[in-house]
């Protein structure tokens, strides 16, 4: 699930609430292929030295269907998407700036491209 931060008497704590696109996500993709918990989402805000900002979601697909049906599924949400592969970039490429969907490509061997698509 996603966190929200919720302010409670001055205070802020974290309340799990589910995001629609992680719901959407995990339905397509099975749960083994969708990170949606804060701690799990704040690995994936950062490259080797740059610090950004905590994704919504991060999908960590294993074909190229699975890159269409997450980038489909963002694109409907109207969420911007940050491709990663090992985050070892010092320049900030991997880290989010805006609240986005980070495609995490480590589980991938090939992507396969077709530009007439």
């Amino acid at each position: 699930m996603i966190t929200q931060a919720v302010k409670t008497r001055g205070r802020t704590n974290s309340k799990a609430a589910p995001h629609p696109l992680a719901l959407e996500l995990t339905r397509l993709l099975g749960a083994h292929k969708v990170l949606s918990s804060s701690g799990e989402r704040r690995m994936y805000s950062y490259d080797a030295i740059v610090m950004g900002v905590v994704p919504m979601c991060v999908v960590l697909p294993e074909s190229t269907a699975d890159v269409v049906l997450a980038v489909r599924a963002a694109n409907a949400a109207g969420l911007p998407i940050v491709g990663r592969g090992a985050a070892s970039g010092l320049s900030g490429g991997a880290a989010p700036t805006v609240p986005s969907l980070v495609l995490s490509f480590t589980r991938m061997t090939t992507l396969s491209i077709d530009p007439a698509r």
